[in-house]
């Protein structure tokens, strides 16, 4: 369940960020290729290593939200 929840959301996030235009094609280059917020597709190329940072990354964040809107929500309903 803690997978379903926690892990499954965020790998579709980080797996649609594949479809997100090559990220120096803004004012701000982060880094080429696609893929948010690192490139992990460039030139043909998928790396492995950036794709489970964003993964990762992606997780943290989605677990600091879920907990913040559960901690609101139960503070509204008192």
């Amino acid at each position: 369940m803690i997978i379903k929840k926690y892990i499954l959301v965020p790998f579709f996030l980080n797996f649609l960020g594949f479809i997100i235009n090559d990220t120096c094609g803004d004012v701000i280059c982060l880094f080429p290729g696609r893929g948010f917020p690192l490139g992990y597709y460039y030139n043909n190329i998928f790396s492995i290593k950036f794709f489970l940072i964003d993964l990762i990354f992606i997780i943290i964040i989605y677990y600091i939200l879920i907990k913040l809107i559960e901690f609101i929500s139960k503070k509204i309903k008192k």
